[in-house]
């Protein structure tokens, strides 16, 4: 997660907007690009970026339905829910 607030102070910062707060819409598209390429499920890059998607039940339901499509246009049998 990119929360580091304290970048927002260095002399060159946005106007103190240097930072962007996660989203579970950037999250989702930069798990999908990183299967596209290649990235194995089981990198804990995309094992962390799925485990935040589906800890906030607001968005659990629409990032299950993205995850599942991504999975299967990469050929991927998708876990059970459970």
């Amino acid at each position: 997660e990119n929360t580091h607030s304290y970048l927002n102070h260095i002399p060159f910062a946005d106007h103190g907007a240097l930072l962007d707060p996660p989203t579970a819409d950037v999250t989702a598209r930069c798990v999908s690009f990183l299967s596209q390429i290649g990235m194995q499920q089981t990198d804990p890059v995309l094992q962390n970026a799925t485990a935040y998607l589906l800890r906030d039940p607001r968005q659990k339901k629409e990032a299950w339905a993205d995850l599942q499509i991504a999975m299967k246009e990469l050929g991927l049998k998708p876990p059970a829910k459970g």
